[in-house]
C-alpha cells in the first residue's frame, strides 16, 4: 500500500513549515508525529524519501540526534553554505528535531520490533555484536520447516498438508505413508506412518512414536531428535529412530555417529554410537543397550526426489569472462530462451571506476572497486510476493567502508512500499540496528540482518530465500518470509524490521543490477557502489531447500528446473 496523496502532501507541508519556521510550533510538531504514528507508509516515506536525519548530518558536523539510539548517517560534508533554517536558530532547531526523533520517531521505528518477542537491543558501540533477546512466545509463531516430499501420505483428521507446506512448531500425526520434512537448518527427516512428530525448533524435533530417518548435512550438525526415553544428537550423520507405543527407542547409525543420552533414572547414561551400530533405550531402565541392527531400520530408500510438472526459470551470471564492451553473459534457463547479459555501467560523474575479471571460486569472478561502477541487466526481476532464491559467492575486503555496502544484487522500485528487493551488507550508516558487516536483505520499508560480519577478505557463499505468502499467511512477520544462509548455515538474525514485500517490475522500476544501491536520492548520496568480488550469481524463480543451496555451494550444480519445491501456506 502506498501513502495516500493527501497524507503525502500534508507530510511534506509539515516538514517544510517546521524547518523553515523561526520558532517551534508544537501543534505542527504534534501533527507530524501523529501522521507517523498512524501510518506505516508515512514512516517509510519519512525514512526513505525525506531523509531528515541525513540532512541534519550534512548541516551540522557529526551532530548526534539522540544519545542512545539514532545518530546522523555520515554523509559527506556539503560544499555550499548551510541552509537558511540552520542559520536562524541552529541549536534550538537541533533540539526541536532531536525531540521529534527521540519522542516520536524512536517510538515508531521500534514499535514493530517490540510487538514481537525477538527484540533487537540497540547499542552505541558498532564494534560489538547486537544481541537479540528470544523467548518461547516469539519462536512459537515462526515457520521452521517445509514438507518437501510425500508418498501416499494420510494425516490424522485428514489434515491437508501437501508438498511445499511451510510448518511452524507443532505436532504432526501421520497415519500412513511417507513424508519428508526439511527443517530450515538443513536437516531432513523422513517420517513413516503411523508416527507422531513434534517440530520443536530448526534444530530439534520429538518423535513420540513410529519410525523416522534423519539426514543431517554438515551445516545442521547438532540436530537432535528426542524420544520418550532418549535424546539423539547428530554429530554429522544419517540415522534412524524407531519408537514403540510403550516408548522404547531403537537407534541405528547409518553414516557417521550420534550421541545417545538416556532420559531415564536418576543417573542418565550417555554414549557415542558409530556407523552400523544400534542401541535400545527402554522405558523401564536407564541403561543404553547394544542390539543387532533391526532389519526394518538398516536401509531406508529415500522418497524419490520431488518432480514438478512445471519448470522453474532461473538466471545465472558466472562472471567467467567479459567481452571488450564489458558485457558478462547470462546462461540460466527460462521457457522463452531469452538471455540477460550484464553490462558494465557507472554512475554520473564517477571517476576511477574499475570493474575487472579476477580469480573466483569456480573459474573467474568480477571485482568492483566501489567508485561508481556496477553491472546492469535487462532482466526485470521477480515480481510482487512471488517466492525467489538468490545464491552467490562474495568476498568483501577487510578495509570495506560502510559506503560500499550496497548492493550485491538489487531490483524494483524503491519509491513504493515493499517495492524493491536488495541484498547488501549491514552498514549501520543510517539506522544503528544489527551487526555491522552482516548480510542484509531489505525491501522498501523493511529488512532482516544476519549475525556474522562478512568483512574478512574471504569467500562466503550466500543464499537468500524468500518464501512469499500474504500478510495473513505469514502473520505479518518478515522473519516468516525470508531465510538467509551463509556458507550453507542458517544465519541467525541480529535485527529486523517488518514490512510487506511487493517487488515492482514496472517500466518505472530498476532492472536487476549488481553493485548498485537502490534508494531515494538523499540516501543514495550516503553510499557509493559495491566494493568487493562476486561469483556465480543465481536468481531462481522459486524457493530452494537448504540442501539444494548446500549442493549449489559445494558443486556449483543447480537443481533441475522441475526439482524446485513449490511453497504453500
Amino acid at each position: 500500500m502506498t501513502l495516500d496523496p493527501q497524507k503525502a502532501a500534508e507530510l511534506d507541508r509539515l516538514i517544510s513549515e517546521l524547518v523553515d519556521s523561526e520558532s517551534v510550533d508544537s501543534a505542527k510538531l504534534d501533527a507530524l508525529v501523529k501522521i507517523l504514528e498512524e501510518s506505516p507508509e508515512a514512516r517509510d516515506e519519512y525514512l526513505d524519501r525525506i531523509g531528515l536525519h541525513a540532512s541534519l548530518r550534512e548541516c551540522k558536523d557529526q551532530f548526534e540526534l539522540t544519545g542512545t539510539t539514532l545518530t546522523s548517517p555520515g554523509l559527506s560534508q556539503p560544499t555550499s553554505a548551510p541552509p537558511v533554517w540552520w542559520k536562524r536558530s541552529g541549536v534550538a532547531w537541533a533540539l526541536a528535531l532531536s525531540l521529534l526523533i527521540a519522542i516520536g520517531l524512536f517510538r515508531i521505528l521500534f514499535t514493530t520490533n517490540k510487538a514481537h518477542d525477538e527484540t533487537p537491543v540497540v547499542q552505541n558501540d558498532p564494534e560489538q555484536p547486537l544481541q537479540v533477546e528470544r523467548s518461547a512466545t516469539g519462536a512459537e509463531k515462526l515457520f521452521l520447516a517445509r514438507i518437501t516430499q510425500a508418498k501416499q501420505a494420510n494425516w490424522r483428521d485428514d489434515e491437508p498438508l501437501a508438498i511445499g507446506r511451510v510448518l511452524e512448531p507443532r505436532r504432526l500425526e501421520l497415519e500412513s505413508g511417507e513424508v519428508e520434512i526439511t527443517f530450515d537448518s538443513g536437516a531432513a527427516v523422513t517420517l513413516v506412518g503411523p508416527a507422531a512428530l513434534t517440530l520443536d525448533s530448526t534444530f530439534a524435533a520429538t518423535l513420540h512414536y513410529g519410525k523416522a530417518w534423519a539426514d543431517v548435512p554438515t551445516p545442521a550438525i547438532g540436530f537432535t531428535i528426542d524420544t520418550p526415553t532418549a535424546e539423539v544428537e547428530d554429530l554429522g550423520t544419517r540415522f534412524a529412530v524407531d519408537v514403540s507405543k510403550t516408548g522404547d527407542s531403537d537407534i541405528v547409525v547409518l553414516e557417521g555417529e550420534v550421541r545417545v543420552g538416556s532420559r531415564q533414572g536418576l543417573d542418565p547414561k550417555e554414549q557415542i554410537v558409530a556407523v552400523n551400530e544400534a542401541v535400545r533405550v527402554r522405558i523401564d531402565q536407564p541403561e543404553i543397550l547394544p542390539i543387532e541392527v533391526p532389519a526394518g531400520l538398516s536401509q531406508q530408500s529415500p522418497i524419490r526426489s520431488f518432480q514438478s510438472e512445471d519448470s522453474v526459470p532461473y538466471y545465472l551470471w558466472r562472471f567467467d569472462a567479459n567481452d571488450a564492451m564489458g558485457t558478462w553473459k547470462e546462461e540460466g534457463w527460462n521457457p522463452d530462451q531469452k538471455t540477460f547479459p550484464a553490462f558494465s555501467e557507472q554512475e554520473e560523474n564517477a571517476t576511477g571506476v574499475v570493474i575487472r575479471s579476477v580469480e573466483g571460486v569456480f573459474g573467474r569472478a568480477v571485482w568492483m572497486n566501489g567508485r561508481g561502477g556496477y553491472l546492469e541487466t535487462q532482466l526485470p526481476g521477480i515480481a510482487q510476493d512471488h517466492p525467489r532464491t538468490i545464491c552467490f559467492w562474495v568476498r568483501i575486503p577487510k578495509d570495506a567502508q560502510p559506503e560500499h555496502a550496497y548492493s550485491m544484487i538489487s531490483w524494483g522500485d524503491w519509491s513504493k512500499a515493499g517495492g524493491k528487493f536488495q541484498v547488501g551488507w549491514n552498514s549501520r550508516k543510517l539506522i544503528k540496528a544489527g551487526v555491522q558487516g552482516a548480510i542484509r536483505t531489505e525491501i522498501s520499508g523493511g529488512y532482516v540482518i544476519g549475525q556474522n560480519d562478512l568483512r574478512d577478505g574471504r569467500w562466503h557463499h550466500i543464499g537468500i530465500v524468500y518464501l512469499g505468502g500474504t500478510e495473513e499467511e505469514t502473520r505479518g512477520d518478515i522473519r516468516n518470509r525470508i531465510r538467509m544462509y551463509v556458507d550453507g548455515q542458517l544465519e541467525p538474525l541480529s535485527g529486523y524490521r517488518d514490512g510487506k514485500v511487493n517487488t515492482q517490475i514496472s517500466e518505472k522500476s530498476e532492472q536487476v543490477s549488481f553493485g548498485r544501491f537502490l534508494a531515494e536520492p538523499a540516501a543514495q548520496k550516503a553510499f557509493s557502489t559495491f566494493y568487493g568480488t562476486l561469483d556465480e550469481m543465481y536468481l531462481f524463480d522459486g524457493a530452494l531447500t537448504p540442501s539444494q543451496i548446500n549442493q549449489l555451494r559445494q558443486n556449483n550444480a543447480p537443481p533441475a528446473p522441475t526439482e524446485i519445491v513449490p511453497v504453500r501456506h
